[in-house]
């Protein structure tokens, strides 16, 4: 005689209790925000030290660019293999291990002598502090309602900007007092302290504290059929569209917004509004600001509505009108320049949608490996711009030095910003063709309930 699948939470093994209290599922959020924040930290502090990098190591606009993406590149190619391990090692090892490298990579930067080593140091913080954002995600799809997720990664993406903020502004204000070196050495220290308290609280999924899954599906189909993951996970999610629309444009909105905020903005401000460097700083943070600011929100009204291209198509084209402005104005007065940095970090907001997006376009055992590709495509984006916008303005460069340090006129910023126009042009064509993600999660669901019920079905008694 046949028996039916399990088919109601009450049916699930008595020694798991509810889903897990809110509390808990929103504590595992922040520990891997936290590192997240401090690689957000890391990745734009070279904006407001620029002048002592290329003083310290003796290095033109090109090799402080190509200095500045060392981090980005470790942090693409590490996206994918932290997605697939995600599925067999679970989030609390490789973050807890993440956490501690990236302190180590920290405290080599910051006691580099030589360029090589400089850039080693920044190679290993991008590896490592790169599974931040995938493993966050992991652990907000498995710690808290689905109806939460996409506000959950706009304020993952909060906590973010939070540590660029005080790359920012306070990290030139704490510069004037002690040396960039003294900074990151207890910089390291506090990112170690983070290591252990990962290791002690984390947990891989609900069930490793005694709750249940919040999705019974999910809950189903953990006991009936393997996560999927390695090269067969990848594959099957480079079948689907979508995928590839978000490898292709989502690198253009955070590739503008760091290539400005991150490492170009402050020159680009002093060169031509005659702004001291505090204050171009603060500048660029107002652009952080507003797209953290952006990023819960929206995600919040499209986990309401239950649509996520409206948004995202519109963020794409109000952000390449914005920068279009800012980069091609010959008009521009410093306050029109602060109100439309404003409104186009607001419009970057949409980025969050991406993960979403990507999660909610392929079956759900994917859910890992698509996050990876996600992060991959998105950081892209900077590891691109930041040494092409200094290459294009090293070929620019008139001979003028100050400080020892090479500096540049408003025209050389206008042509290095040039690529970054026509990627978000391109962007915004792509997102128009995305399928509609929702209704694809939707589908997903129904099919695999009705097949972990066949399976039920057909198992003899």
């Amino acid at each position: 005689m046949n028996q039916p699948a399990i088919s109601s939470p009450d049916a699930l093994p008595q020694h798991l209790s509810g889903p897990p209290p809110s509390w808990i599922g929103w504590t595992m959020w922040a520990m891997g925000s936290l590192l997240y924040a401090v690689g957000f930290f890391l990745r734009t502090a070279p904006a407001v030290m620029t002048s002592e990098l290329m003083a310290d190591f003796g290095i033109s606009a090109t090799a402080l660019g190509h200095l500045a993406s060392c981090y980005f590149y470790a942090y693409v190619v590490i996206q994918i293999p932290a997605g697939v391990l995600s599925s067999s090692q679970g989030s609390r090892r490789l973050l807890a291990l993440g956490a501690l490298t990236t302190a180590t990579g920290i405290c080599i930067f910051a006691l580099a002598s030589q360029f090589w080593l400089a850039a080693a140091g920044l190679l290993m913080i991008g590896g490592s502090v790169g599974v931040a954002m995938v493993l966050t995600l992991e652990l907000i799809g498995k710690w808290l309602p689905s109806e939460r997720f996409a506000m959950a990664s706009g304020l993952t993406i909060v906590v973010g900007v939070a540590g660029a903020m005080v790359a920012g502004y306070p990290l030139r204000i704490m510069m004037s007092v002690f040396s960039w070196r003294h900074l990151f050495l207890s910089l390291s220290t506090l990112v170690w302290a983070l290591a252990g308290m990962i290791w002690w609280f984390v947990r891989n999924q609900p069930s490793d504290k005694g709750y249940r899954d919040y999705s019974p599906v999910a809950r189903l189909k953990e006991s009936k059929r393997p996560t999927g993951g390695g090269l067969s996970g990848l594959s099957t999610v480079l079948t689907f569209w979508n995928t590839w629309v978000l490898v292709l444009a989502p690198g253009s909105l955070i590739g503008a917004m760091l290539a400005f905020s991150g490492l170009w903005g402050v020159p680009y401000l002093r060169a031509r509004f005659n702004l001291p460097a505090e204050h171009a700083a603060l500048v660029c943070s107002c652009l952080l600001v507003s797209f953290a600011i952006a990023s819960p929100l929206i995600g919040f009204l499209s986990d309401r509505q239950g649509s996520r291209k409206p948004f995202y198509l519109t963020g794409y084209i109000l952000a390449t009108m914005g920068w279009s402005v800012i980069v091609l104005s010959p008009v521009l007065s410093l306050g029109a320049a602060i109100i439309l940095l404003l409104l186009t970090g607001m419009a970057t907001g949409v980025l969050p949608l991406s993960y979403a997006i990507g999660r909610e376009s392929v079956p759900s055992e994917y859910s890992g490996v698509v996050s990876g590709v996600v992060i991959t495509g998105i950081m892209v984006g900077p590891a691109i711009l930041q040494p092409i916008t200094g290459w294009l303005l090293d070929q620019q460069w008139t001979g003028l030095i100050a400080s020892g340090v090479r500096t540049y006129e408003p025209d050389a910023f206008r042509l290095g910003f040039l690529p970054m126009l026509g990627w978000s042009a391109f962007a915004s064509l792509l997102v128009f063709t995305l399928k509609g993600s929702e209704k694809n999660q939707l589908s997903f669901q129904h099919c695999e309930a009705e097949e972990i019920t066949r399976s039920g079905e057909n198992k003899p008694s």
